[in-house]
């Protein structure tokens, strides 16, 4: 049997697409058709908190996402080009500091390290 969760506080800006699961659990990612196309929650026990302040949002509506099975990446699909954003979670987001590299269109990573902060 099923019992639905609450929802959270801060919801997608737009109709959810393909939400997926971190391979470890702690994390919810959503793609959606409205900017920034992308929401990442943190869930604790029953509760989901929307975490805000990705430095490179994806560039067009989200279409679906998935993480890599270690839970170290993270790939949203979208309408037009670069039609993917990779993001590199760093070990520090298990520590509490939410941290993301994003793959640039021609699929090199950007070295680039942004704080991710929580609502």
């Amino acid at each position: 049997m099923f019992t639905k969760l609450d929802d959270p506080a801060a919801l997608p800006t737009g109709n959810g697409m393909s939400p997926v699961f971190s391979p470890n659990g702690p994390y919810l990612a959503v793609a959606h058709y409205t900017s920034p196309f992308l929401t990442i929650y943190k869930r604790e026990g029953d509760t989901f908190t929307k975490l805000d302040g990705l430095a490179w949002p994806p560039a067009n509506a989200g279409m679906g996402a998935a993480f890599s099975s270690d839970g170290t990446l993270l790939a949203v699909g979208h309408q037009g080009s670069p039609y993917i954003s990779v993001y590199r979670i760093a070990t520090a987001l298990l520590n509490g500091l939410y941290v993301a590299t994003q793959a640039g269109g021609a699929g090199d990573i950007i070295d680039a390290v942004e704080l991710i902060a929580e609502t």
